[in-house]
């Protein structure tokens, strides 16, 4: 006569808690071949129930888990974006601290020294900085250092309206630039956008009173160098692979930008310092908040990149421009007429609908230099 098994569950200790997760079967009977357990039926085992049961919590608070981190990268990465730009504006502006190179000389520093300290303590990888990589890196340092100064010059003047709007320009020359050196094919969606930022952008400069010559000078100046930043950007990593990824480019643009920056920095140092300690409390704050921003930038914009996808950051970049022009229009009583109003609502909408019809074309081909005889991107030699 068969004797039916007595399961006995063990209770397994995690963490000092009981895990009901890993009931163990400890009957010396259960490996017999007709044994049949106490409770189970036709329908199945009580005991495989419960394993599933648990498989389906850890999943659901696997999920929860992700969903919550990255709801925290995205909020870390909105604040940090838009605090970046009102802290540009707060130090040129408001405060009158109007030293580019000394700005972005403490800037740089302390982006280099969070990457060596990120990469010291093993966070993360990238190729150290070498006189071969310091050799390709030196005309993309140039134009990033020009990009940042040009855009401090440009917010000391500008409303942060008219210059979020007319930053636009930079993605109408990046994607031409895209089309020429990168094969890229445009849709009709593409074009139909940059008619709407082109409309918006003559709606709202036409009667701005912030708009003056030098601003729209230094503006345009920060256009043409920021779609020559992206293009050469994006030709040198596809040409040279070994380079690394995010945090290389990171940490190369910040210490590469420092020997730059300093004998201009240097030049000006002491009339930077006298201005500097003339700043009331919160102005020494802002300016401590501004020198790490650009780091802290950095690193939650590549943490909400690796939690999210490339189409949710996208999208959370392009909607950080909409508080910017709203909290720049509060905080420095700079407010757009109801015609630039209009004209920032349109521009916008064609910001938008080139976003969306970025993230979802269909790659025609793999993007590569027009002058690349080779169909990937050939590793520099060492």
């Amino acid at each position: 006569m068969l004797r039916a098994s007595s399961a006995t569950p063990s209770t397994t200790e995690v963490d000092g808690s009981f895990n009901a997760c890993e009931v163990e079967e400890k009957s010396p009977y259960q490996s017999a071949q007709n044994a049949i357990p106490i409770g189970s039926t036709i329908f199945g085992d009580p005991e495989d129930d419960l394993a599933a049961n648990c498989r389906q919590q850890r999943s659901l608070l696997s999920t929860a888990v992700d969903v919550g981190t990255s709801l925290v990268a995205i909020l870390l990465y909105s604040a940090c974006s838009i605090s970046m730009i009102l802290l540009n504006k707060i130090m040129t502006n408001h405060y009158s601290l109007n030293h580019p190179p000394q700005l972005l000389l403490l800037q740089t520093a302390a982006g280099a020294l969070l990457g060596l300290l990120a990469k010291t303590a093993g966070f993360v990888e990238f190729p150290n900085l070498d006189a071969r990589i310091a050799k390709k890196w030196t005309p993309l340092a140039l134009l990033f250092v020009s990009m940042l100064a040009t855009s401090l010059l440009s917010l000391h003047v500008m409303s942060l309206a008219m210059y979020t709007l007319l930053k636009n320009g930079a993605l109408f020359l990046t994607a031409m630039g895209d089309v020429y050196f990168f094969d890229r094919q445009l849709t009709s969606d593409h074009l139909l956008s940059f008619y709407f930022m082109l409309i918006g952008s003559v709606l709202s400069v036409g009667d701005d009173r912030w708009i003056t010559a030098t601003g729209l000078f230094w503006t345009v100046a920060n256009v043409l160098l920021t779609a020559g930043y992206n293009l050469s950007l994006k030709r040198t990593l596809s040409e040279n692979k070994v380079l690394g990824g995010h945090w290389a480019v990171m940490f190369f643009n910040n210490a590469m930008s420092v020997p730059l920056l300093l004998p201009l920095a240097l030049s000006g140092w002491g009339s930077f310092m006298e201005d500097a300690t003339k700043l009331p409390v919160l102005g020494t704050i802002s300016l401590g908040f501004f020198v790490f921003a650009g780091a802290v930038l950095s690193v939650t914009s590549l943490w909400c990149l690796h939690v999210t996808s490339p189409t949710t950051f996208t999208v959370v970049g392009a909607s950080c421009k909409i508080p910017n022009i709203v909290l720049g229009a509060i905080i420095f009583s700079q407010y757009p007429t109801k015609r630039g109003v209009l004209g920032i609502i349109v521009a916008f909408l064609g910001v938008f609908l080139y976003t969306f019809a970025s993230l979802f074309q269909r790659p025609s081909r793999p993007l590569k230099p027009r002058d690349s005889p080779a169909s990937e991107p050939k590793e520099s030699e060492s």
